[in-house]
């Protein structure tokens, strides 16, 4: 038997609809035949081995019923959720293209398989530490003996407006220099593009620097625990060579940094975060470096 899945297209944004053909040929007769078909998000941790898959819609195209030697096909349109984010409660994924689901699905359909807070999804990121997958999958058997097929799809991530948290110190104790961020974009930042504004400068003491610079760090870690997964510098921006700073003596500076065109966007899952932070840096030579941390999200569609 040979399980065949297209899609309409590679890509698709959030509240979109992917139409999906199957084309099952099978070399005997099959009595008691199931052929099901689903839109499933898949979340893994690949250093961990965890991994969440959920089915977000779908449907039995045969369910106990007869499936002759042959070729047969069928195209199903799945709708892709519009939450992108972890719900509160079950009605806030509420979507009206979708059927009931859970207890309240018809007797026998597929949507008794979802529960009514299953239909989210983060959009696809596949850099280190967390992988968020959208695949379409199909399942064709009897009994026991089952085939699957899968294929991938991607989810964009679309702009968000959700204004960031004020920037933090990262370290411990009060810090050497106040660092504020001024003139950044109001909402997400697409990918391939520029994300610059400015520095200022407020030192408590006396500081003999060898610069000051803005990375761009994406950060993989658990939600709530906090736990870091992996970061990465994917970015830098000078913003000062060697400079000296002192105390009621305020200094600004302007930086500018291009987020890469193949970076991943930021995601909430149910667990893990994807996010993305502009640190700026005072370098300070034989003394720790005094850093501060202003996380900005990252999208990739329009």
């Amino acid at each position: 038997m040979t399980i065949e899945v297209t899609t309409d297209r590679p890509t698709y944004r959030p509240g979109d609809t992917v139409s999906a053909r199957v084309r099952v040929t099978s070399s005997k007769d099959m009595d008691d035949a199931v052929v099901e078909l689903s839109l499933e998000r898949i979340v893994e941790v690949p250093g961990n081995g965890a991994c969440d898959r959920a089915a977000v819609a779908g449907r039995y195209l045969l369910d106990g019923e007869t499936l002759a030697a042959g070729e047969r096909e069928w195209t199903v349109e799945l709708p892709v959720p519009r939450r992108t984010t972890p719900p509160a409660e079950p009605d806030d994924c509420a979507d009206e293209r979708y059927p009931p689901s859970g207890d309240a699905a018809a007797e026998g359909s597929y949507d008794a398989w979802i529960e009514p807070q299953e239909r989210w999804g983060p959009p696809t990121s596949l850099g280190r530490g967390v992988h968020v997958r959208w695949a379409v999958r199909c399942e064709v058997g009897e009994g026991k003996d089952r085939q699957q097929q899968e294929q991938p799809v991607v989810v964009l991530a679309p702009p968000l407006a959700v204004a960031p948290p004020p920037a933090r110190h990262r370290g411990e104790g009060e810090p050497a220099c106040t660092i504020t961020f001024s003139g950044l974009p109001a909402g997400s930042v697409r990918v391939g593009s520029s994300v610059g504004g400015r520095l200022r400068l407020v030192a408590h003491q006396e500081i003999d620097a060898r610069g000051v610079r803005v990375d761009l760090v994406r950060v993989a870690r658990s939600d709530p625990a906090d736990d870091v997964l992996t970061w990465d510098v994917i970015a830098t921006a000078t913003a000062s060579d060697a400079l000296g700073l002192r105390p009621r003596q305020p200094r600004d500076f302007a930086f500018s940094l291009v987020v890469p065109a193949d970076a991943s966007p930021s995601v909430d899952t149910e667990g893990y975060v994807v996010e993305y932070l502009l640190r700026a840096v005072i370098d300070r030579p034989r003394r720790s470096d005094t850093v501060w941390d202003h996380v900005i999200a990252v999208h990739n569609s329009d």
